[in-house]
């Protein structure tokens, strides 16, 4: 299984803080695993959410 993350900022540097925070959900493994195994919408913004406060 694959997982595709597709970006969109609205300036040339919100991407970077985005990129900050995904790469600190996507290094422990137990949220990637939530990630990949999630079936619905509202679960994948939960794990997401969880890391857009930093």
């Amino acid at each position: 299984m694959r997982l595709v993350i597709v970006l969109a900022a609205i300036d040339s540097m919100s991407h970077l803080k985005a990129l900050k925070q995904l790469t600190m959900l996507l290094s422990e493994e137990k949220r990637t695993k939530q990630l990949m195994e999630a079936e619905e919408l509202a679960s994948v913004q939960k794990l997401i959410d969880q890391f857009s406060q930093v």
